[in-house]
């Protein structure tokens, strides 16, 4: 997908190989996935392919918000502590 200067969305076609996405929670969620075609791509035929999904607990991080690699990571666990603080 690419967005113009405009706002306007382009599709750049479909990747191909292998795609990995990690999620990380802290807390319960329920997780949803879809495995069809962009809305914006324009091929005619349903072009889906397989998905490989592997689920596993681990223990917590001794302190998630002093590791945190990158500042998007460390808002979410900010923002997942104080949502915690909030509801406990």
């Amino acid at each position: 997908m690419r967005v113009s200067d405009d706002g306007a969305l382009a599709f750049e076609g479909t990747r191909t190989g292998a795609v990995h996405v990690e999620l990380r929670s802290d807390v319960d969620v329920i997780v949803v996935m879809a495995n069809t075609p962009h809305p914006l791509d324009p091929r005619s035929d349903y072009a889906g392919s397989v998905v490989r999904v592997i689920a596993w607990r681990a223990d917590p991080p001794a302190d998630p918000i002093e590791t945190a690699t990158t500042p998007e990571r460390r808002r979410a666990y900010e923002n997942n502590a104080l949502y915690s603080s909030e509801w406990l």
